[in-house]
């Protein structure tokens, strides 16, 4: 993932180079928080960390489809609205349009059975 809004903060670049490898290899069980911590840190410095936000949605959504959620409703909340600031940052990113577009069991397409989670 790529962070597309530039930063002269280098605390969160460095934070957003952590979090990059880790929101491409997804784990969804009690680990998960101190794999993306980087990427909660990166946000916390920078709202509108396209590369934190984007990883972070895929994150809550993963864990819906993983089967591994404690709470569906609010993790496929909190997928969509990162996704959703994601792209309002950078509606150029191909990250936040990935994380946009990862459909969450609960989604239209995945209730009428178009798509498998």
């Amino acid at each position: 993932m790529q962070h597309t809004s530039p930063t002269t903060n280098p605390d969160v670049r460095e934070l957003t180079l952590r979090c990059q490898p880790f929101s491409l290899n997804f784990t969804y069980d009690n680990t998960a928080g101190a794999v993306f911590a980087p990427c909660e840190q990166a946000l916390a410095l920078d709202p509108s960390n396209v590369a934190a936000l984007s990883a972070l949605s895929l994150q809550a959504s993963g864990r819906v489809s993983a089967a591994n959620s404690s709470d569906r409703a609010a993790d496929i909340a909190r997928a969509r609205e990162l996704a959703a600031r994601a792209l309002a940052a950078d509606s150029n990113s191909p990250d936040a349009h990935f994380a946009q577009g990862k459909r969450t069991p609960g989604s239209e397409a995945v209730r009428r059975g178009e798509e498998r989670v």
